[in-house]
């Protein structure tokens, strides 16, 4: 069965929406464009981009997410800490590619509903999908949602780690 995000109820749309002065930027038959036209930015879109389809790097024959360079090193040391505590590349792996929603919005989500989240989780879960069957189309992924509320995580890891990997050597 195909998940279908919730109905959207935006309490910012809304707010705009109802607002009487807005009546004159309502040119459309689809107000929520109106909407996104002068509300929107689309740099704020373009940023969203890294959390849809979020640069990745093997390492240790495991895809991890890596946002940027500069933080390469710590989130191979971070990998390699779960791995010498005993944990397995699957679980290893999962820790470092989870996500949080309330970490990527922490500190404008406050008036925030969890349809909302929710809305946002599965958006970011169906994207990792396809980025990630994409960029790697020889690798085996499950990409989940774990966690309530505001504290919905969404997580990769391999379902099949290749069978090259030398546990600990790279």
């Amino acid at each position: 069965m195909e998940k279908v995000m919730n109905r959207i109820i935006n309490w910012r749309y809304e707010k705009w929406d109802n607002n009487e002065k807005n009546n004159d930027k309502k040119y459309s038959e689809d107000d929520i464009s109106d909407y996104i036209s002068w509300e929107i930015y689309p740099e704020d879109i373009e940023l969203f981009i890294t959390v849809l389809a979020p640069r990745t790097i093997i390492y240790k024959g495991c895809v991890i997410r890596c946002k940027n360079e500069n933080k390469k090193q710590s989130i191979c040391q971070r990998f390699d800490s779960w791995l010498l505590q005993g944990k397995d590349l699957h679980i290893a792996q999962a820790q470092i590619n989870m996500c949080s929603i309330a970490d990527i919005f922490l500190n404008t989500s406050e008036n925030t509903s969890d349809s909302t989240i929710e809305n946002l989780a599965n958006l970011i879960k169906d994207n990792w999908e396809l980025h990630l069957q994409k960029t790697y189309p020889d690798r085996d992924f499950v990409v989940y949602i774990a966690g309530e509320g505001v504290d919905l995580v969404v997580i990769f890891f391999e379902q099949t780690l290749p069978s090259e990997i030398e546990l600990y050597d790279s």
